[in-house]
C-alpha cells in the first residue's frame, strides 16, 4: 500500500481551500439482494464508460481489471482505469479539483480525503445507498468517509486498510527464553525484552549481530504512524479531536516519543538502520538480520507467498529463498502493546470518491459501491495487494479468519485497538510537517547533531507544534 509514504508530497497551496456542500438527491441504491438495484444497474445505459484514477498500489493492475469485469459484465458500463504514479498523483488530483475536469471515481489515500473535500468537488455518496449501509464495513474504516464538522456527508468509502502489528522470530525468542505473551503485554515489558534479546549477542549466518528491533528514521515514511501508535498508547495525541490545534509537545506525548526513540538512542536500534526504508527493513528481516519489526500485513502477505512456492520458479537465488522460509515459519505476529491508555496502532485506509462534476455520478456511486463492499471483490483485491479487507463479509470469512495473520488484524479492529487521526483538512500538510521534523528527531538521537538531550529534542518538538498550529490557521480549521 503503502500510501502513507507519500503524503510528504502535500503542497502549501492546499491552506487556501475552503469547504462547501453539494446539493442533489437520486434514488439509486447499490444494496446486494435488492431487486430494485439489480434491475436499476443490469440495465444501466451500455454506452456509459466509467473513468477510474488509482494509485501504483493497484501495482496487481490486470487483477484489479478483473475484478471489475465482473461489475462490467452485470452492468454492461465499462470502466477505464488510470494508474498515477505517486510523484504526480498529488497534482493531479488537485489540478483536477480546480479543473473541474477529471475521472469519475478516484483513489484517494484516507489522510488525504478531507483535504481534497475541502476544495468543495467530492460528491455526497450517502444519497446514493441505503440508510445503514455503514453496517456493512467496518467501523475504524469509516472515519475518513466524512469530515470533522461536517455532519451527514459521506465523501468517500474505503476501499482497504491495513494496521501495524509486530512480527517476531519466535525461535530467537525460544532460545532467549522470552514468552511473547509477556513481551509484548506493557511498556515496561516490551522494554526490558529487547535489552534481553540484545545480550543474547545473536548472529546472522554471516557473522553479523541480529539486533532485537529496528526500524527506519528519516527515510522511514511509516515512521510517524509507528510513533503515532506508542502516543496513542500513552493517552497522548498528534493533533486534537476537532482538529483545531497541536498536541504533539503536551507531557503524554513527548513521553511517548522518548520511549519510542530511546530504543535507537541506547542503542537497541542500532543506527545504522535509521537510514533505511520500510521495504529495507522487510527485506533485512526476510534475510534474517533482524529479531522484531512493527509492520504491516504487506508483509504477512509477502511471507504467505514466499512460504507457498510462488517464487520458488521466479529466482535462482536458491540459498536466499530458503533462508527468508526458514525465517518466515519462524516468525510470528503480535498485538499492540498496552500503555497507561491501552493498546493502540495505526490504521489507514485507502479511499474511493466520486467527483461531483461527473457526469455519471449515479454509475459511479454504484462501481464505488462494488469494490468496497462486494465480499468477493474486496477478497480479491485483497488478495492482490496484500492488504486488508474493510467489508464485515470480507473479514468475516475464511480468506480472513482461517489464516493467522489477517486473524491478528481482525483481532485488533475487533478489540478497537487500530486508530486514525482526524478528518480534517489540515492533516495531510501537518503529517509533511510531521514527517521533516521527526526526522531531525532521528538525527538527534543519531548523534548527527552532537550529543542528544532532552532540551534539543524540546526544541524540535516545540517547532513542530508551531508549524502544526501555523497549518491549522492557514486552513481554518481553528
Amino acid at each position: 500500500m503503502k500510501l502513507r509514504k507519500h503524503l510528504v508530497l502535500v503542497i502549501m497551496g492546499l491552506f487556501l481551500v475552503g469547504l462547501v456542500s453539494n446539493a442533489g438527491v437520486f434514488d439509486f441504491i447499490f444494496k446486494k439482494g435488492n431487486k430494485k438495484e439489480s434491475k436499476q444497474v443490469e440495465t444501466a445505459k451500455k454506452a456509459v464508460e466509467l473513468t477510474m484514477w488509482v494509485t501504483p498500489d493497484a501495482e496487481h493492475e490486470a487483477d484489479l481489471k478483473n475484478i471489475i469485469k465482473k461489475f462490467e459484465d452485470k452492468t454492461g458500463m465499462k470502466v477505464k482505469i488510470t494508474v498515477l504514479g505517486w510523484d504526480i498523483v498529488w497534482d493531479k488530483l488537485t489540478t483536477a479539483a480546480t479543473s473541474g475536469i477529471g475521472p469519475d471515481v478516484v483513489e484517494i489515500g484516507g489522510t488525504w480525503v478531507s483535504s481534497i473535500a475541502a476544495m468543495g468537488v467530492l460528491e455526497d455518496l450517502s444519497k446514493y445507498y441505503k440508510d445503514d449501509m455503514e453496517k456493512d464495513y467496518l467501523p475504524a474504516t469509516l472515519k475518513y468517509s466524512s469530515t470533522v464538522g461536517v455532519p451527514g456527508k459521506m465523501i468517500s468509502l474505503p476501499w482497504v486498510t491495513d494496521g501495524y502489528l509486530w512480527y517476531y522470530r519466535k525461535d530467537l525468542y525460544e532460545k532467549a527464553g522470552l514468552d511473547p505473551k509477556k513481551v509484548f503485554d506493557t511498556w515496561d515489558s516490551f522494554s526490558a525484552a529487547m535489552k534481553k534479546l540484545d545480550a543474547m549477542n545473536f548472529k546472522t549466518d554471516k557473522g553479523e549481530k541480529i539486533p532485537a528491533f529496528a526500524h527506519g528514521g528519516k527515510n522511514d515514511w511509516n515512521i510517524i504512524h509507528m510513533m503515532g501508535g506508542f502516543i496513542w498508547q500513552n493517552g497522548g495525541n498528534y493533533i486534537s479531536a476537532d482538529g483545531k490545534k497541536s498536541l504533539i509537545a503536551d507531557p503524554k506525548s513527548v513521553e511517548a516519543i522518548k520511549y519510542f526513540t530511546n530504543f535507537a538512542r541506547t542503542g537497541i536500534v542500532p543506527k545504522k538502520y535509521l537510514e533505511k526504508d520500510p521495504s529495507e527493513i522487510e527485506a533485512i528481516y526476510g534475510e534474517g538480520g533482524i529479531a522484531t519489526i512493527l509492520t504491516g500485513p504487506w508483509f504477512a502477505a509477502q511471507m504467505d507467498k514466499t512460504l507457498s512456492g510462488l517464487y520458488d520458479t521466479e529466482t535462482d537465488d536458491k540459498t536466499s529463498l530458503a533462508k527468508s522460509k526458514f525465517v518466515y515459519k519462524n516468525t510470528d505476529v503480535a498485538e499492540p502493546l498496552a500503555g497507561s491508555a491501552g493498546r493502540y496502532t495505526f490504521s489507514g485506509t485507502n479511499n474511493l470518491a466520486v467527483f461531483n462534476f461527473s457526469k455519471h455520478k449515479k454509475e459511479a456511486a454504484g462501481l464505488v459501491k462494488y469494490l468496497t463492499d462486494d465480499e468477493g471483490a474486496q477478497i480479491a483485491y485483497a488478495k492482490a495487494t496484500g492488504l486488508f479487507p474493510v467489508s464485515v463479509a470480507a473479514v468475516n470469512s475464511p480468506f480472513v479468519t482461517e489464516n493467522h495473520y489477517r486473524s491478528a488484524v481482525k483481532y485488533a479492529f475487533d478489540h478497537d485497538y487500530v486508530k486514525v487521526y482526524p478528518s480534517v483538512p489540515a492533516w495531510g500538510p501537518i503529517e509533511t510537517v510531521l514527517t521533516k521534523n521527526l526526522g531531525l528527531i532521528w538525527d538527534l538521537v543519531s548523534g548527527v547533531d552532537g550529543k542528544y538531550t532532552d532540551e534539543k529534542l524540546m526544541k524540535v518538538i516545540d517547532e513542530t507544534k508551531r508549524e502544526m498550529n501555523l497549518v491549522i490557521s492557514q486552513t481554518g480549521t481553528e
